[in-house]
Formats: C-alpha cells, sequence, structure tokens
C-alpha cells in the first residue's frame, strides 16, 4: 500500500474545446492568419488556407472533435535503431523516423477515438497501449530482425484503462489511474499479465512521473509524493 511523503493543495484550471462558444472560432482562425514572425517559424502558414476556411476547421473541431489531433508520437530503441511509435485514432503503429516506412501497426479502436495516453516502453521490449471508452489496454512484444519488425500481443484487458492522465511502470509493475468515466482509482498492475494487483481510492484522476522508487503524483487539487510496495 502507499506511503505519501509530501502534499501540497494545488489550484485547478481545466480548459478544452468543449469551453468554447460559437464566437470563438472567429478568434481563434484570427490568431494563426496575424502577422507574427514567430508564428512563421512554428507553422507551415501555406498549409492553413483562407482565414475563412480556418474557421471552418475550427467550427468542426468544437462541434465533432478532430480525430487527427487524438495521437501521441514518440521515438524508441529497437534493437539498435530508432523506431516512431504513433498511438493514433483506432491503432498503434510503428514507423521507420528516416523515411516515415510503415514497419507494423495494430488496430487499438475505441468508441470516440480517444487513444491519448502515452504508450510505454520497456528495456525488455514490451509496448504497454491503453485508453478508455472501450479501448482496454493490451502489451505488444516487438522484435526486429533486419528491416522487419515482430508484433506479439502478450495480453489484453478491459479491466485496465487509461482515460486522460498517464501511467508509470517501476520493476514488473505498471501504476496509473484506471478506468474512464468512474472515479478512476489509482492501480498497480502486473507486466507480465496485465491482472490488478491492488487499487487505491483515495487516490483518484491521477498524473504521474518517477523518482527512484517514489512517484510523484499530481491530482485533482494536490501534488503528493509516494511510496507504493
Amino acid at each position: 500500500m502507499p506511503t505519501v511523503h509530501a502534499r501540497t493543495q494545488t489550484k485547478l484550471g481545466v480548459a478544452s474545446f468543449r469551453d468554447a462558444t460559437d464566437d470563438d472560432p472567429e478568434w481563434m482562425a484570427a490568431y494563426f492568419h496575424r502577422p507574427d514572425a514567430h508564428l512563421d517559424t512554428l507553422i507551415d502558414r501555406a498549409r492553413l488556407g483562407t482565414l475563412e476556411a480556418t474557421i471552418d476547421r475550427f467550427r468542426a473541431m468544437i462541434r465533432n472533435g478532430d480525430p487527427t489531433q487524438l495521437r501521441t508520437a514518440f521515438i524508441i530503441d529497437l534493437d539498435g535503431r530508432p523506431e516512431l511509435i504513433v498511438f493514433t485514432y483506432g491503432e498503434i503503429a510503428g514507423l521507420d523516423p528516416s523515411n516515415g516506412r510503415l514497419e507494423w501497426s495494430r488496430p487499438h479502436k475505441s468508441d470516440q477515438g480517444v487513444n491519448v495516453a502515452t504508450p510505454i516502453w520497456g528495456s525488455d521490449h514490451l509496448l504497454f497501449v491503453s485508453s478508455a471508452y472501450g479501448g482496454g489496454s493490451r502489451m505488444l512484444q516487438l522484435t526486429r530482425t533486419g528491416d522487419t519488425v515482430s508484433v506479439e500481443e502478450r495480453w489484453n484487458s478491459q479491466r485496465v484503462r487509461i482515460h486522460f492522465g498517464n501511467g508509470v511502470r517501476l520493476g514488473n509493475r505498471l501504476y496509473a489511474s484506471n478506468g474512464d468515466m468512474g472515479s478512476a482509482p489509482f492501480a498497480a498492475i502486473d507486466v507480465g499479465t496485465g491482472d490488478m494487483l491492488w487499487r487505491d481510492r483515495s487516490v483518484t484522476r491521477a498524473t504521474l512521473i518517477a523518482s527512484g522508487d517514489r512517484l510523484i503524483l499530481q491530482t485533482y487539487g494536490a501534488i503528493e509524493l509516494r511510496t507504493f510496495l
């Protein structure tokens, strides 16, 4: 069970496209079209199109959500070569970062395509993937032979679901807030089997990082330093 080492209260503030009003697409689009040398270094203005087209796109994003934005990408070392892992709307995939060539992919569908939790890569070649809204979790083992990457699914589970937070792996355990629309209590999951080892309902909706054998958690209203056994 967890031991609390430190705790401090924080103020909360959450904003998203759900908070936008009917008038917001105009000023959102105007921001990206205004003359600004710094923005020129960050985005390709030529791909924006007209101001009216950008306004229409923001209206669609507010109304329906934008599945192209629900993705996570990072690079791992796979048997001595870099591999670009992309977790996107409906699948998890690996690409050659030097040329963008797709090397493998596996479906990972959720009811609303919300695959936003960053997958977790281990030195034992295990890749943990999780999402809410019916997506569940799966553990994939990746192996490279020359230019070919083989993928084996070790387990999958609907009992393990990371919503919009993140997970951390320490040794043979994964730690994360588990659940989607409910309280999402903090949990420990066995890396090898996907079994739930324990849940702590005093910690909910946490994002976290590891510091040695301890975890620093940010929850609704607090930051905590804990040790988990």
